[in-house]
């Protein structure tokens, strides 16, 4: 049972105010079912390892399922645990639009030039954090991992076909989406982001109004649809993307008898 708090007990009726609505727990069972069938679509693929991209999209797709797991776990346990369950719906926006970014590209050696960005990305990073703490063993770990990944980076770069053209760095997320043809979608972004930053407006689901109008509430089933839906288009866009760069053969999304399912529940949860 999640702890009441206590300047929010006069609103509430009762003890049980967040348990989910029979059309949540829908959703989270169909949700469910979408990561077993595409577990089990993938286990018919042939096995990966040839390109590094496609082992990268496959490492970040994992992340991306547990977050989606993470989200719908919680929605069944109570509806009351939404503003985590919108920080994870944000980092699975990022995973995603990062994975769609690295495959999206129709020529392999693209995706591979795009893979080497991301690699580098990360000693970069590994330098950066040792560049901020006092020398030490760590931080000589950090280095020594930076050039080990700096001297992969170069041993896959010169492997590629000359006419290759080089990704130099991983672009900028809102510039990720205007790559694929979305830029719309950074609207998403920024919803989403409100909570995990502390802004203001992440607190709506506690309050209506301003001022001595103000109301303060616990948050209710109708706040969950938006982050459902923008979590779910975005791991079905990636699913379908993964198994259409190892050669899966089909004529429509896996994900299309739920996601018409899911779409139905997501009108009566807006309608409330």
């Amino acid at each position: 049972m999640v702890l009441q708090l206590e300047w929010l007990q006069d609103s509430l009726t009762s003890m049980d105010s967040g348990t989910p609505t029979e059309d949540l727990l829908k959703i989270a069972s169909i949700m469910e079912d979408a990561v077993g069938l595409l577990i089990k679509e993938l286990s018919s693929t042939p096995s990966i390892g040839t390109y590094e991209s496609e082992v990268e999209g496959r490492v970040l797709l994992w992340s991306l399922i547990r977050h989606l797991e993470a989200i719908y776990e919680l929605m069944r346990r109570d509806i009351r645990l939404i503003p985590a369950a919108f920080t994870l719906a944000r980092s699975c926006f990022e995973i995603s639009t990062r994975i769609k970014w690295l495959l999206a590209p129709k020529n392999v050696f693209a995706r591979e030039s795009r893979y080497l960005a991301q690699l580098k990305e990360e000693a970069e990073y590994l330098k950066g954090i040792s560049e901020l703490a006092s020398p030490n063993s760590t931080t000589a770990n950090w280095l020594a991992r930076s050039e080990q990944i700096l001297k992969f980076h170069d041993e896959v770069s010169a492997r590629l076909p000359r006419n290759t053209k080089l990704t130099r760095n991983v672009p900028k997320l809102r510039d990720m989406l205007k790559q694929l043809g979305i830029e719309e979608r950074y609207l998403m972004y920024r919803v989403l982001s409100q909570t995990a930053h502390g802004m203001h407006a992440g607190g709506n689901f506690y309050r209506e109004n301003l001022g001595i109008s103000k109301v303060l509430k616990e948050p209710d089933q109708s706040n969950w649809h938006y982050l459902i839906f923008t979590t779910w288009v975005e791991f079905c866009e990636c699913g379908d993307r993964i198994l259409e760069c190892a050669n899966y053969k089909s004529d429509k999304s896996i994900f299309f008898e739920l996601d018409l399912e899911l779409r139905i529940i997501i009108q009566r949860l807006k309608g409330h």
